[in-house]
């Protein structure tokens, strides 16, 4: 809609990675390659090096795994690409084990050039992938290369918002919920895990403990002053959640 050349290229998986409602609209921007991670990978460094603002879409099971090596590749070539990768963790239970991304947030962050956020929300998701899209092109128009980045979300039923004072930046954690009590906790939790994060802190709260729910943002290149802030409010007692 702002006249970027952004291209869907999925794998057969549109429908579950929320990426349908784009493909209805922009039907000539639009490739599916079948059930073919690798080859949408490739193909999707291919039209970054003709210039475009690629996007692709799968399991994150299947983006990882199949479609690590076309990703290193697209890295060494300075072909950066987008990625939308869904149903992490145990969430894909109904569709079986081989489904199951377990170790998708190390596969992922261990790539060079490479950045990697886990969304909570529809919000966020909408957020910081317009936010993406606009840094690709005006990084592109700048002469520089910019990173790929890797998405990775739940199942099509996470939440639209936690709040609506919430604004979300790349690179840059939230702080979702802040309750005061004893011996007061961080819970730093991740993507789909944030939800739950959230019952706990309510939980706590009704036992008389305080915490601090935060979203990092950023995987694989943290906000460490935000961190720094409330690890100083909880005196450093921290609780990671992921489902990974």
């Amino acid at each position: 809609k702002n006249g970027h050349t952004v291209v869907s290229i999925t794998s057969d998986l549109p429908g579950s990675t929320g990426v349908a409602g784009f493909r209805k609209e922009f039907p000539q921007m639009s490739i599916d390659v079948g059930i073919a991670e690798s080859n949408m990978v490739s193909t999707a460094a291919g039209f970054s090096k003709m210039g475009y603002v690629p996007v692709v879409d799968t399991f994150a099971q299947f983006g990882v795994t199949k479609g690590a090596l076309p990703l290193t590749m697209a890295a060494l070539s300075e072909a950066p690409i987008i990625c939308i990768y869904s149903h992490t963790g145990f969430q894909d239970a109904a569709d079986g084990a081989s489904h199951q991304a377990l170790s998708y947030l190390a596969m992922a962050s261990s790539i060079p050039h490479v950045d990697v956020y886990c969304l909570a929300t529809s919000s966020e998701a909408d957020s910081l992938l317009t936010e993406t899209i606009e840094n690709f092109v005006a990084d592109r128009k700048a002469g520089k290369v910019p990173n790929s980045t890797v998405f990775f979300l739940g199942r099509e039923n996470f939440p639209k918002t936690f709040g609506t004072d919430i604004h979300y930046s790349l690179k840059k954690a939230q702080v979702l919920l802040e309750t005061t009590g004893t011996n007061p906790v961080t819970i730093l939790a991740s993507g789909s895990s944030v939800q739950q994060a959230i019952q706990a802190s309510e939980k706590l709260k009704a036992l008389g403990r305080g915490s601090i729910v935060v979203n990092p943002g950023s995987h694989n290149h943290l906000d460490i002053e935000t961190l720094k802030t409330v690890l100083k409010k909880t005196d450093g007692r921290l609780i990671v959640v992921e489902d990974h």
